[in-house]
């Protein structure tokens, strides 16, 4: 099976509750990393540690259901995984969610089309892996980060404003649109 493997870095300002933006790098890496993580990743700097860190991708993903498939989050120098993710919103156009402990600053890799690897050439049966575990209730109930009603919002129409874009360019085009390809562009984080 040909791999192709598409990473970007993301710069990420973690300071209070402030939200920061950052300019996106696309890249390969040197080495790969495991099969079964998935063909992508994003790679996070993150300045300090924190109890809880806000990630929020605007991305454009043409896979179907985006929220049925697993995340993971991995320190880069220890391979140890963070054990809390607590998904806000998971679309084609944006993924909200919250994770932690992040016990020190540094690389983390974000995972977010893990697959079952199948060892044979040929036809691929195997599928994405499910979502991860809830996270513990003692880390959300400590962390106060169930109820983020501001990060739930997307419009007073409860509409996508991409989505609403998209609609109205379909509507006055007889033409369908061309597909893209890429992660993220824009991406912000607080803790």
């Amino acid at each position: 099976m040909r791999v192709i493997y598409c990473l970007f870095f993301i710069c990420i300002t973690i300071a209070g509750f402030s939200k920061g933006s950052t300019s996106t790098v696309y890249s390969v890496p040197k080495t790969p990393w495991p099969e079964s993580f998935g063909n992508h990743r994003a790679v996070l700097q993150i300045s300090k540690p924190a109890e809880v860190v806000i990630l929020d991708i605007l991305w454009r993903r043409h896979d179907p259901d985006p929220h049925k498939k697993q995340l993971i989050i991995v320190e880069a120098s220890t391979g140890d995984t963070i054990a809390n993710i607590l998904r806000y919103s998971v679309t084609s156009e944006r993924c909200r969610l919250a994770f932690g402990p992040v016990k020190k600053a540094g690389t983390y890799f974000f995972y977010y089309l893990p697959y079952e690897v199948q060892e044979n050439w040929g036809f691929y049966g195997k599928g994405y892996l499910k979502p991860e575990k809830s996270p513990s209730g003692k880390w959300v109930n400590i962390n106060k980060v169930g109820d983020m009603s501001k990060l739930s919002s997307f419009t007073p129409a409860s509409f996508n404003p991409g989505q609403l874009l998209t609609l109205s360019i379909l509507w006055k085009s007889s033409r369908s649109l061309p597909k893209k390809r890429g992660c993220s562009r824009n991406i912000q984080v607080t803790t």
